[in-house]
């Protein structure tokens, strides 16, 4: 049975100043909702006034991991979005912090969302946990192949969300692909790189290409993600289980520098050989996202790039430049 619709819930969005958070959070107020509750560390994003929420929304410093911050902030019968996370290159740096961060935040908020009789519980995953794709598209029965340590995390608190749904917790894991849009940052070794083309762009230099270039990523608009995330909210009957959030449709990093550079009226790349990437090839397979809710990628590539080059345009960035 699909569950009530949003709207008459009190929301949680843990990591809710990072980049789909805010996206989230915003979307979330447009759509009516006005108990909403962000929690975030703000040591990666800033302070907490910068995040321009309207009002209905209360902002909480602390960390998703700490138990007695968390159950300050749960609320009986919320719905509760779990974004709060460390990003790969992090996690390959300080493995412990990625476990504390990534997988102890996940348990810490399955507890309290079940203590609190949580409606729902989206927990935020990746592709990562596939690994190097033994056949594309990947559906969800993919081998888990993941030589990673954010992948790691990732993969545990995926099966710790499925142990809370056993004992009768609402949960569903989202296995994001890679996410970009207006607001994307450069902690992500993938999507990592549109920003940190925009930025060299901005400043007359070419766009930047890891390796060869000729790796495949599924590169998602952050409006279709939070799309993805706000249906898998209103679907309590698919628990206990993960999910794809893709397009299905895979794009080299060639290409991708190919197209932001012409925003720009420039042909040439820069392609820096000492840096490597984990994976060659990842484009997943959509399919169970649009059976369980209806769901499929509507944003495509060339819209995307055009409207994260418009909001980089008007950044405090390209004025700095």
């Amino acid at each position: 049975m699909v569950g009530p619709s949003l709207g008459d819930a009190p929301a949680l969005v843990t990591g809710g100043a990072g980049f789909v958070g805010r996206h989230l959070v915003r979307k979330l107020l447009k759509s009516g909702r006005r108990d909403i509750t962000v929690l975030d560390t703000f040591e990666r994003t800033g302070a907490a006034g910068s995040l321009g929420f309207d009002g209905g929304v209360r902002v909480s410093r602390g960390s998703a991991s700490d138990p007695d911050v968390v159950e300050q902030v749960m609320k009986r019968g919320a719905e509760v979005f779990h974004l709060a996370s460390l990003w790969l290159d992090e996690c390959e740096r300080d493995p412990r912090a990625a476990v504390t961060n990534n997988v102890l935040s996940t348990a810490t908020i399955l507890e309290a969302a079940r203590r609190a009789d949580a409606r729902r519980v989206i927990v935020a995953s990746s592709a990562s946990v596939y690994g190097s794709a033994r056949w594309t598209p990947m559906d969800e029965s993919h081998p888990l192949d993941n030589r990673t340590v954010y992948g790691a995390t990732k993969v545990a608190s995926e099966q710790i969300a499925r142990r809370y749904a056993d004992g009768g917790l609402s949960t569903l894991s989202l296995r994001f692909s890679n996410i970009y849009g207006p607001g994307v940052d450069t902690k992500g070794t993938y999507v990592g790189l549109v920003r940190a083309s925009l930025e060299r762009l901005s400043r007359g230099h070419d766009a930047l290409v890891y390796g060869t270039g000729r790796q495949v990523m599924d590169l998602v608009y952050v409006d279709d993600v939070v799309r993805a995330v706000l249906l898998a909210a209103t679907h309590s009957e698919v628990s206990g289980t993960e999910m794809n959030v893709c397009t299905g449709v895979g794009t080299s990093a060639v290409e991708a520098a190919e197209r932001l550079s012409r925003h720009f009226g420039r042909s040439s790349l820069e392609f820096d050989a000492s840096r490597s990437v984990p994976v060659e090839r990842r484009i997943c397979d959509p399919g169970f996202a649009m059976r369980a809710l209806g769901f499929g990628a509507q944003v495509g590539l060339e819209f995307g790039l055009a409207r994260t080059v418009e909001w980089f345009r008007v950044s405090e960035d390209w004025r700095s430049g």
